[in-house]
């Protein structure tokens, strides 16, 4: 039993209340300190497993508190002091964690603790996970894993006044409580000013409509004339009104009033100050006192009888048997005990003793009981006294009892009107009975007890098993062996204990009760899955019916699917969790088949988390099947908090197994989620820095530097900068990295950005690159949600905006420079080594701290990434799912096509013209290369190794320019430009419109001044610092929920006037921004207004000089640099074949058009029309080992580029070729075959023993001199084949070169057949041993020579109804095989039938025969029969020749048909392999099962 030091009772564990102050903390909340402003709660865990770190933070918040958190030494010793009044292994929660950062040990609400407790050598982080406190008394605080389950303690303000108020009981403040005019008023005298609860049983609420003079017990009633407030914790200012005779508000005063909310209770507190008259009072509520007659559960109105309205007493201590020999922690009715009319309803009696009792009796240490005699008469009340035992005074002290006689169902009984008790321990008694010991009985429970019924020893077991193709459960009872003994057992469900059967009568020879359905689909079924399944049973003696037994009851077997955990906590910062789903009774098929399935569908009821599926498939099988459906918390990139929903779980209707057609709704899976906020950092300008945390730097550096690397996953981001002017930097290049996708965007090398993967397999789902309808920005996107965007501007030279945007993930979990992600902006400036440097003069970022996250030219370095071709990534995102909650079947609205777990908010608008630039494509992997026809796709161009470069970039100098600047810029007119254009752009006006005043331009005006100052650009400055404000205007309007508001207060979408307001580079002044669309002025054309209109393309060239070596890349399409493109279906690209040779090239064939696709603003993409060369070697048709186009580029498809530029194919094998005059020519060191090129020992494609020898001749293949002969593997074991049974061997030969090999047999082959693989077949018909011997050749005629040996075996159970012998792993390995018998069928001759299915047996006719044309079911009779004989004769024969163990056969009523092991469902081994079929491990021969009745027949001849 529990002991309740103070509190209440709540499901299985109960809460202990105090206060840290000496204020008034109510509802319980109790005083053990005199300081502080906070009160406490214990949550102690007894016969309860607690709660995890998250689960307890949560309940505390659910109590408007938090886990508790410990200031100073002498709140920890009085914390300590009062727990040690518990028991002592009680260990509880407190709030301090160190979950965000290792090491740095925070409260939950993110302050640092000044005091500890830590226990010796702690923290330790022992478990390297142990990220959370807790406190243990005499232990101190040790950090443990945040999973432990263990109490908790939470604390609240004490400055809420819906704790901290003063209590006003007092039920003539009623509105029915009237006075006569000519009584006196009563005023509450002295009244001060402060927080009041009414808490009479007369009603808690100040009246909101006006009284009559003379209520309230007084003359001049005063009432609140307004309405209340609604919502939890919501206080209003009201005017509460005095009523003066007939003018309701003669007067008025102000009161506040709070609506609040504990323990589930809502009420209400009222700011109340003194009225100005004695014949003024505030009225509470609306009912009146119930009549000493009358009864009420409250004491007020509504009233009633005393014998229909009463509080109940069930307590059997109460009885005058029950005694006790301690005065410690004696019951009492003094506290707590409120004046009412009770019933005592335990079975030890419902009357107050009316003689005295000897002290110690009933519970405690000074009973109560009547002296008198109560009335005879049915509603007859009579006032009596109670006498108070103390010591031998039987009658020390009374107090007046009245007491009522009433009767219900033709039963007497009695209520008593009684009040508090004056002392402890001290309480009333009822009863003279006594409790039956547990091995007696009455039908009371109580004496008179009796002992004559047959002893059950033990409780009931349920199992479950199968039978008749339907599951089965037994009840297993003890007996004892009397023939007159009678045991009665009754079958339940549910945790109302719903009778399903019975109950049933056995006798003492049957001990098993079974519980199955029957009905057919769509009757009523006697059991339903999802409830716990247990049985009672009783016994007596057939002579003494009457007397029976308690109830034995079982174990509750729960029958269904069991779902684990019930409640899932994700955050967004987490991985993804597993919710496991259990079958706890087999799933067996009504046909006997195994084609039925049972079906789980799932549905959600918010979608603030992912599933990997939303259908759980569970196949027919044994109990204990368990299916996982993953869940994690979506990454949404919105602040909307913590939220909580569920996982619905439902079964469809289902015909077959129809026992699932009764099952209950599954529980709900709660989920709640953590809400992490995401961040955002800029590298803008030359350049300025904004890290996660919002650390402002400048960084003035040329380089391959880190921006951000992750320490928890593979992700990354390096940026490359070069000089932009003699003394800043800029950034021209961005590296990301995410599983093992690389992506690099970069402009270093010739100023055009250049878009590739580097990576060389297809990218994972959910990873992209997108380019704007200007090809000046980029955005790179992974599946975590993490992307970066790179935007280009233009300033002497093209530079770039870099924006990296984070998932929750990272959280506390970054380096570089862009900071550590952790809320904390001083550790921001933190080295690669863990130094961390404060800022430099000016907000530069020192050079030490810059250094350290350099990178040099090394694998490491993004920039420099070489993949291995044709590797196949093992990082791909896994696509979660979307559940619709409301319907199921065909109807079922399921979205699995969620990359990753991320849905991020985007400005559609702002994303209008957008192409995906598609990774070159890859065949391998199992992953179609997409080749689309979509506009807005373009496939990039093959690289190959070229993006690689050494990159030795010119140093700043670090002399940095100031005001005024060459051209006369001053500081002051830099500033007032700054202001001007940024806070008057389209966007700002719009971002300053939404947002407010809070969002200040300050920052972004102070980098385009410094901007300016240094690059002497009035337009690179405001273009830089524009673009930075429209992306932190866009990040914040998409992260806060309060944006997306609706006129009527609902959540919608983001606001659209932001996406409408941001156009490219503000049309750069040639033109007006309209939903986000430039309208260009006259004569300016593109995305963002920045070409005059009938301006061709101007031609530069093709990278990599035009060259492209056929064996790099492929060569299919080129990239084209210049500038004017415009990206339209107009783009196209005019391509002339031309001849390439050692001469001058020259032109032919007819110029072909194609589509061009543009890829940057500097760079288009045009598809060949065909290959100008041919690598693929035919000894007919000649190769072309170089060729190439001439290409000029239209933007109308009419108007093309004055230039050409050449692009130049060719096969590096045997060619070298001079882009200069377009001209190439042979290598010296190679093979030039029908115009075909080979490297030096390059192998004949036709024929492999011919390889490119240059030094025997450079036109002809040569004999190839360096080849290896085949070989044999050393050893060979015995091989084994079947009679009767076709044998496979593969022929253990081996090529050094991996070249193909032939196969022949040297000898007799007995008529054996090689395949040319090497597969070797053969159908044996005699038993015997033969041998054979095999010849290996190569391509080019080296061969090697084995010799084999097999034995022919008869198979044991060849030909015994359908059965027979395979293998079991290696074919040809003797102890490998094993009897496979017919469905349905197992044993040694298959006839032996699996519980719960059919084996058929069958007779060859020539045997039917010889046996007269018996029926089958007969001739099955019998030869089941024989069998038996047989093995039982045979068994013991060969126990009492050999002595070896015995041979158990056991029947077993109930089994469960299933095993474990799929090798096990229907057959047996045939050698030394265990028996592992759990449910036959009791049937038939337990050792050596697996010899044959042949063997065992031989061995008794013998």
């Amino acid at each position: 039993m529990l002991t309740f030091h103070s509190g209440l009772a709540e499901t299985g564990f109960f809460w202990v209340l105090l206060a840290k102050n000496g204020g008034n903390c109510t509802g319980g909340w109790n005083n053990i300190w005199n300081i502080g402003s906070y009160c406490y709660r214990f949550f102690i865990y007894e016969y309860y497993n607690g709660y995890t770190w998250n689960q307890s933070h949560l309940a505390c918040q659910n109590y408007n508190g938090s886990l508790l958190s410990i200031t100073n030494q002498e709140e920890n010793f009085l914390i300590l002091n009062y727990i040690s009044l518990m028991d002592s292994s009680y260990q509880f929660w407190i709030g301090l964690n160190d979950i965000q950062t290792e090491g740095k040990f925070v409260w939950n609400d993110n302050t640092t603790s000044q005091f500890f407790n830590w226990r010796s050598k702690a923290p330790d982080n022992m478990n390297n996970n142990d990220d959370c406190v807790g406190m243990l008394r005499g232990h101190g605080w040790n950090d443990i894993s945040c999973n432990n389950h263990l109490a908790y303690i939470c604390e609240v303000s004490k400055d809420d006044p819906c704790f901290d108020y003063k209590t006003i009981d007092d039920f003539e403040r009623s509105t029915a409580f009237k006075i006569s005019p000519t009584d006196s008023s009563t005023c509450h005298q002295p009244f001060s000013t402060d927080w009041y609860r009414f808490t009479s049983g007369a009603g808690g609420k100040m009246p909101i409509k006006a009284p009559p003079p003379y209520s309230c017990g007084v003359r001049n009633p005063v009432w609140l004339n307004g309405t209340e407030p609604s919502a939890i914790d919501e206080i209003k200012s009201l005017k509460a009104c005095v009523v003066v005779d007939k003018d309701t508000c003669a007067n008025k005063t102000d009161v506040k009033v709070k609506k609040c909310l504990r323990n589930s209770e809502e009420y209400f507190v009222y700011y109340l100050q003194p009225l100005p008259s004695c014949s003024m009072r505030y009225c509470a509520g609306s009912e009146k006192k119930c009549e000493p007659e009358e009864s009420s559960l409250t004491s007020f109105t509504p009233c009633s009888s005393p014998c229909l309205v009463y509080k109940e007493i069930d307590d059997l201590e109460r009885s005058t048997a029950f005694k006790v020999v301690s005065n410690d922690l004696l019951p009492c009715d003094k506290e707590g005990f409120s004046t009412a009319w009770y019933r005592f309803v335990s079975g030890a009696g419902g009357k107050i003793p009316t003689k005295n009792p000897r002290p110690y009796s009933c519970g405690v240490r000074y009973p109560v009981w009547l002296n008198g005699i109560e009335p005879s008469v049915v509603g007859e009340i009579k006032s009596l006294k109670a006498c108070m035992v103390i010591d031998e005074n039987s009658c020390a002290n009374t107090t007046n009892v009245q007491v009522m006689k009433c009767v219900q169902n033709n039963k007497d009984y009695f209520v008593y009107h009684l009040q508090a008790l004056p002392s402890c321990p001290m309480r009333y008694c009822a009863g003279t009975e006594k409790k039956c010991d547990p091995e007696e009985v009455s039908p009371t429970g109580f004496t008179p007890c009796s002992k004559n019924f047959p002893k059950i020893d033990k409780d009931p077991v349920v199992t479950v098993g199968v039978n008749n193709k339907r599951i089965r459960f037994v009840c297993e009872f003890h007996t004892v062996k009397e023939s007159n003994a009678r045991y009665e057992v009754t079958w339940f469900q549910g945790p109302l204990e719903e009778q399903i059967k019975g109950p049933e009568i056995f006798t003492s020879d049957q001990n098993k009760s079974f519980l199955q359905n029957t009905n057919k689909y769509g009757e009523n079924c006697t059991f339903h899955m999802g409830y716990n399944i247990y049985c009672k049973v009783q016994s007596y003696y057939i002579e003494n019916k009457e007397i029976k037994s308690r109830y034995r009851k079982s174990n509750e077997f729960f029958a269904g699917f069991q779902v684990n955990p019930k409640v899932l906590v994700l955050s967004e910062k987490e991985g993804p969790v597993n919710i496991t789903v259990r079958s706890t009774v087999p799933i067996v098929c009504g046909d006997g088949t195994e084609k039925c399935r049972v079906l789980i569908e799932m549905g959600q009821t918010t979608t603030d988390h992912f599933v990997d599926h939303c259908t759980l498939q569970f196949k027919p099988g044994p109990a204990g099947q368990t299916k996982g459906v993953e869940v994690v918390a979506k990454r949404d990139f919105v602040d909307d908090g913590n939220q909580r929903m569920f996982l619905k779980l439902f079964i469809p209707d289902h015909i077959d197994p129809v026992d699932w057609s009764c099952h209950k709704q599954i529980t709900d899976v709660e989920i709640r989620t953590i809400d992490v906020k995401t961040a955002r950092c800029t590298s803008s300008g030359d350049p300025h820095f904004t890290t996660f945390d919002r650390f402002y730097y400048s960084h003035y550096y040329v380089g391959d530097y880190v921006l951000v690397q992750s320490t928890a996953r593979k992700f990354k981001v390096h940026a490359r900068t070069f000089a932009c002017s003699q003394s800043v930097s800029c950034n021209c290049g961005v590296a990301a990295q995410e599983g093992d996708d690389v992506i690099v965007i970069d402009m270093c090398r010739d100023n055009v950005p250049r878009a590739r993967f580097a990576s060389k397999v297809d990218p994972q789902s959910g990873t992209s690159l997108t380019r704007d309808n200007n090809g000046k920005t980029f955005l790179i996107s992974f599946p975590s949600g993490a992307f970066i965007k790179f935007t280009t501007h233009y300033w002497r030279n093209h530079f770039a905006n870099i924006e990296i945007q984070l998932p929750p993930d990272d959280f506390n979990k970054t380096q570089g420079l862009c900071g550590t992600f952790d809320n904390d902006q001083y550790n921001d400036m933190m080295a690669k080594d863990g130094k961390i440097y404060s800022i430099g003069p000016g907000w530069f970022a020192k050079q030490e701290f810059s250094e350290s996250w350099k990178l040099n030219a090394s694998q490491e370095n993004l920039f420099y990434f070489k993949d291995e071709p044709k590797k196949c990534t093992a990082t791909r995102a896994k696509t979660y799912c979307v559940c619709s909650q409301g319907c199921s079947g065909s109807q079922r609205k399921v979205n699995c096509d969620f990359e990753g777990y991320v849905d991020r908010p985007k400005y559609i608008n702002g994303m209008i013209g957008w192409k995906t630039l598609e990774f070159p494509g890859a065949k391998h992997c199992g992953r179609r290369k997409r080749r689309s026809l979509d506009d807005n796709i373009i496939v990039l161009p093959d690289d190959g190794s070229t993006g690689i470069y050494d990159y030795n970039p010119v140093q700043v100098s670090g002399n940095f320019t100031s005001f005024p600047t060459a051209s006369g810029i001053t500081e002051n007119e830099a500033k007032e430009v700054c202001k001007n254009r940024i806070r008057n752009s389209t966007a700002g006006k719009a971002c300053l419109d939404v947002i407010g005043p809070s969002f200040v331009t300050d920052s972004y005006e102070q980098q385009c001044v410094i901007d300016i100052q240094v690059t002497d650009s009035v337009a690179m400055g405001v273009e830089s610092a524009i673009n930075i404000l429209i992306s932190a205007c866009e990040e914040l309007t998409l992260r806060n929920l309060s944006f997306w508001k609706t006129a009527d207060g609902n959540i919608s979408s983001p606001p659209s006037i932001i996406a409408e307001s941001v156009c490219p580079n503000e049309c750069n002044g040639n033109g007006a921004c309209k939903n986000s669309t430039c309208i260009c002025n006259a004569g300016f054309i593109t995305a963002d207004c920045s070409i005059k209109e009938g301006q061709s393309p101007v031609l530069f060239g093709i990278p990599n000089s035009g060259l492209c070596d056929i064996r790099d890349k492929d060569c299919i399409r080129t990239r084209v640099i210049g500038k004017d493109f415009i990206d339209s279906s107009s783009l196209s690209c005019r391509m002339t074949e031309v001849k390439i040779s050692e001469k001058p090239f020259e032109k032919i064939g007819k110029p072909l058009d194609n589509q061009g696709q543009l890829l940057s603003f500097a760079e288009i993409s045009c598809l060949l029309p065909k290959a100008p060369v041919n690598i693929r070697y035919s000894s007919i048709q000649p190769g072309k080992p170089v060729g190439g186009y001439l290409i000029s580029v239209s933007n109308n498809n009419l108007n093309f580029s004055v230039n050409e530029t050449l692009f130049l194919v060719y096969d590096s094998k045997c060619m070298e070729c001079n882009i200069t005059d377009a001209t190439c020519k042979w290598k010296d060191n190679s093979c030039k075959i029908n115009e075909y090129c080979f490297a030096i020992n390059d192998s004949n494609p036709k024929q492999w023993c011919e390889v490119c020898n240059p030094v025997k001749s450079q036109t002809l293949f040569s004999e190839r001199t360096n080849n290896i002969a085949p070989w044999f593997k050393k050893s060979t074991p015995m091989l084994y084949a079947f009679k009767g049974q076709q044998w496979k061997y593969e022929i253990p030969a081996y090529d050094p070169e991996n070249q193909p090999l032939t196969y022949k047999f040297e000898g007799e082959s007995h008529g054996m057949k090689i395949s040319t693989a090497g597969i070797l077949t053969w159908n044996p018909n005699r038993i015997g041993n033969f041998i054979f011997a095999v010849k290996v050749i190569d391509p080019c005629g080296l061969s090697a020579f084995s010799q084999f040996e097999v034995e022919t075996k008869q198979c044991d159970c060849e030909d015994k109804n359908d059965g027979f012998c395979i293998w079991q792993g290696e074919p040809g390995n003797i102890n490998s095989s094993i009897c496979q018998c017919p469905n349905g069928c197992t044993g040694e001759l298959c006839i032996e039938p699996i519980d719960g299915l059919i084996c058929r047996i069958k007779i060859k006719n020539k045997d039917r025969e010889k046996l007269g044309g018996l029926s089958d079911t007969t001739l099955a009779v019998i030869i089941v029969l024989s069998v038996l004989f047989v093995a039982i004769f045979s068994a013991s024969a060969y126990k009492f020749l050999f002595n070896k163990n015995k041979i158990l056969i056991e029947q077993s009523n109930d089994r469960n048909v299933f095993s474990d092991d799929s090798k096990c469902k229907s057959g047996i081994y045939m050698n030394n392999i265990k028996s592992c079929d759990k449910s036959y491990n009791n049937e038939a021969f337990v050792k050596n099962e697996v010899n044959s009745i042949e063997k065992k027949k031989q061995a008794w001849e013998t």
